[in-house]
């Protein structure tokens, strides 16, 4: 299946693009999409959002079991 996939941002009224925190990555051909929130009180929360979604999409969690959970946190 073909599919056009386009990233669209919208951020709150103190944010820009360059102040903005959160992620967004796809693997469309694999089916996989992921969104991380940058929660802007925290240190470096732009930079973890970033590899938490990059490892998402390189090591998706499939199940919600607990310990695939646990292991994958």
């Amino acid at each position: 299946m073909l599919a056009q996939v386009t990233t669209l941002r919208h951020w709150k009224s103190e944010h820009t693009a360059e102040t903005c925190e959160d992620a967004v990555g796809e693997n469309s051909a694999s089916g996989l999409f992921a969104v991380a929130d940058g929660a802007g009180t925290t240190l470096f929360s732009g930079a973890w959002a970033d590899f938490l979604v990059r490892h998402f999409l390189s090591v998706p969690l499939m199940d919600n079991d607990p310990f695939e959970v646990e292991w994958w946190v």
